[in-house]
């Protein structure tokens, strides 16, 4: 499967991006990474390592296996840290911030476990 990277990249950027947008909780997070049972670190290093996956198997392509199940570890920290098998079946009760970040996240894992099951190493 080609060009997963990119879907990889974009949630990653997505999710990251959502969180540096609200500037507050953003500084909250990096001061006390930590706090909450370590949310702020697993939020952060979660959407982080799937972004720097993306962008080395840009620029040194094929994107491989590894960067797969590195990237699918960082959507699946936030994910199960996050419980969001509770979160999505209340989707329409979130804000739209609320929807854009599970969006980020659930997408990130479907596409990160096929950059895992299909590198592009192998075709």
């Amino acid at each position: 499967m080609r060009n997963l990277k990119l879907l990889v990249l974009g949630f990653a950027a997505l999710g990251l991006g959502l969180i540096v947008s609200d500037l507050d909780r953003f500084k909250d997070l990096l001061v006390h990474p930590f706090d909450n049972d370590g949310g702020g670190l697993i939020t952060i290093g979660g959407f982080l390592v799937p972004l720097v996956m993306g962008l080395l198997g840009m620029m040194r392509p094929p994107f491989m296996r590894w960067q797969g199940l590195a990237s699918l570890a960082g959507f699946a920290a936030i994910a199960i840290k996050g419980e969001i098998w509770r979160a999505l079946p209340k989707i329409m009760d979130y804000p739209t911030k609320g929807k854009i970040g599970l969006l980020a996240v659930a997408g990130g894992v479907v596409v990160s476990a096929l950059a895992t099951w299909r590198p592009e190493d192998v075709d």
